[in-house]
């Protein structure tokens, strides 16, 4: 991980915990989801092609990513 990487991705973490607390108004959630969603790509897709079913797993677990209407779906698809 870059400096940089580390750097923004943190700086989204205390927009987000900030988003939680009421300093931004509600549009800045979808945003902050969006780019959540475009962190992870990555990581997802790294642990998709060494284990599909451990990833998948993962994602359902991750609170950050999924909303739970995704979630539901991605369980049915799973078990």
């Amino acid at each position: 991980k870059s400096f940089r990487e580390s750097t923004t991705r943190d700086s989204i973490r205390e927009r987000l915990l900030k988003h939680r607390n009421g300093d931004y108004l509600q549009p800045a959630s979808c945003y902050i989801d969006l780019w959540n969603i475009y962190s992870h790509l990555t990581e997802i897709y790294t642990s998709l092609c060494k284990s599909p079913l451990r990833a998948l797993r993962g994602l359902l677990l991750d609170e950050t990513i999924l909303t739970n209407e995704v979630k539901t779906d991605l369980k049915l698809l799973y078990y």
